[in-house]
C-alpha cells in the first residue's frame, strides 16, 4: 500500500468530513444513517431492513470518473462525479428533503477554505473547484427507499481535481 492514500480516496473522505463538520446535518441525519463506503473494517454499511429510525439516511456514491492526462505540458486533471442519496421516509418536505438538502448545501460552501487542511497530495493541493450539480427528488423511488414511502433526492456534487503530470507518473513505482 502507497506511503498516502490515493487523491480520489482523499476526495471521499474529505466530503464526508465537509459533512460531518456541519452541526446542521449532523443534527438532521443520526451517525448510523450516514452511509459511507471508505470503512476500514471491509464491512458493507448497507442496511437490508429499514426502520423509521434508519431514517433519514444520508449515502454518497462515486458515479463517474474523467480525466485529462497531460492536458497541459505539466499537468493533467481529473473530474470525479458523486451523488448524495437522501432517503426519508417522510412525505413532507418540510420535515426532511429540504431541511436535509440545505444542511448538504451549506456544508460544502466552505470547500475553498476547508480543503487544502483536509487534503493534499505530494505536499501539494488538488482540488479545484467542488460544485453541486442538479438534484432529482421524488417520492417513488421504492428501489432506493427500500419499500419506504417518503421523499427520496439524488444530488449529483462534481469535483475537479489537477495534478503535476510528474507526480502522477512517479506514483507508479510507489508501493
Amino acid at each position: 500500500m502507497p506511503a498516502e492514500p490515493d487523491p480520489f480516496s482523499t476526495v471521499y473522505r474529505a466530503l464526508w468530513t465537509l459533512a460531518e463538520q456541519s452541526a446542521l446535518l449532523s443534527s438532521l441525519v443520526r451517525p448510523f444513517n450516514r452511509i459511507k463506503f471508505h470503512d476500514e473494517s471491509w464491512s458493507d454499511p448497507r442496511k437490508d431492513e429499514v426502520s423509521d429510525a434508519d431514517l433519514p439516511e444520508l449515502v454518497l456514491a462515486v458515479t463517474q470518473m474523467t480525466a485529462q492526462i497531460r492536458a497541459t505540458s505539466s499537468g493533467s486533471y481529473a473530474t470525479m462525479n458523486l451523488e448524495w442519496w437522501l432517503s426519508t421516509g417522510d412525505t413532507s418536505v418540510h420535515r426532511t428533503v429540504l431541511p436535509v438538502m440545505w444542511a448538504v448545501f451549506a456544508a460544502m460552501t466552505p470547500w475553498p477554505a476547508i480543503a487544502p487542511t483536509l487534503v493534499s497530495w505530494k505536499d501539494k493541493p488538488f482540488i479545484k473547484k467542488v460544485d453541486l450539480m442538479s438534484a432529482n427528488l421524488g417520492l417513488a423511488d421504492r428501489e432506493r427507499n427500500r419499500g419506504i414511502v417518503g421523499w427520496s433526492a439524488i444530488w449529483g456534487c462534481e469535483v475537479q481535481l489537477g495534478f503535476a503530470t510528474r507526480d502522477v507518473i512517479d506514483s507508479n513505482s510507489e508501493v
